[in-house]
């Protein structure tokens, strides 16, 4: 018996939606469930929906080194990221196994068994696609994985019609979802090809920064998050008030670190003082 599809769709998934980019909506699906969010995952699916995976997935292991919650999300979000990179494939496939037996969250599970399911098709095989694609449609709650699922199978079983046998329920449950299927969900769910090309670009400010000031000076800074992601943050939230709010921080932080309080290490073995953005914008209108 499938589960009732009721979930509501946010508006930023629906936003999300009309994009002609595939697989790029399944990452914003288990982000409009909560009600809140922390502000470094917010941070982490602005990069991904931005195609920006390599800064995506730095954020990703900083948060999972901090031990910031939910951390299953950041996993997902992380090997995601590495799928459009190009990474190795089977690497990326044997974290997607670990998430989806290791992890609580039956969200996230379902949205890796779906990713997956990607990664087994492009590496022809069927047989393993259609499990993982399966397991993805008769255990996900949200409407939008579920309609991926079911018009991925459709797709699979085109591509490998010996699937069918012996899978007559399974053809009869995704038939009664086809009446759903818009029209561009063909195009996004068909059978992936290897990643080829660069990532897009961040914000050209920051880019400058992390490629030229930042090797030139080292890991200065004290604070965590560092300067660069702390105007990011800024610039996310607050548009022009993010230059203000830095330079701010260049005068507060040998304050910050001579205090000591609420340290943390960094990837690289230095330990920093918290300093999140959320300290010193509470007094600003939200947008």
């Amino acid at each position: 018996m499938l589960k009732r599809m009721d979930q509501p769709i946010s508006n930023r998934f629906l936003r999300l939606l009309h994009k002609n980019i595939p697989m790029l909506t399944v990452a914003g699906m288990f982000f409009f469930s909560a009600h809140t969010l922390a502000g470094s995952l917010e941070l982490t699916a602005d990069l991904f929906e931005k195609n920006e995976w390599e800064f995506c997935r730095r954020e990703c292991r900083r948060a999972l080194l901090s031990q910031t919650e939910p951390t299953e999300r950041f996993q997902l979000l992380s090997a995601m990221s590495g799928i459009r990179m190009g990474n190795d494939p089977l690497l990326e496939h044997n974290e997607l196994d670990r998430i989806i037996s290791e992890n609580h969250d039956d969200q996230v599970s379902a949205i890796a068994a779906y990713e997956r399911g990607r990664l087994q098709w492009q590496l022809e095989q069927p047989e393993q696609a259609l499990q993982s694609f399966s397991l993805s449609f008769q255990s996900t709650t949200n409407k939008a994985l579920f309609l991926r699922a079911s018009c991925s199978i459709f797709l699979l079983f085109k591509d490998a019609p010996e699937l069918k046998d012996g899978n007559d329920d399974l053809i009869s449950q995704i038939t009664t979802s086809r009446d759903q299927w818009y029209g561009t969900l063909f195009s996004e769910c068909a059978k992936p090809t290897p990643v080829t090309g660069t990532p897009s670009a961040p914000n050209w400010v920051i880019r400058f920064y992390r490629s030229q000031i930042s090797p030139a000076i080292g890991e200065r800074c004290t604070l965590e998050p560092s300067c660069s992601e702390y105007f990011h943050q800024a610039n996310h939230k607050h548009g022009l008030k993010a230059y203000p709010m830095i330079a701010d921080r260049f005068f507060r932080e040998p304050e910050v670190s001579q205090k000591k309080k609420d340290p943390v290490i960094s990837e690289s073995g230095q330990i920093r003082y918290r300093d999140p953005i959320e300290n010193h914008d509470f007094w600003m209108k939200k947008k």
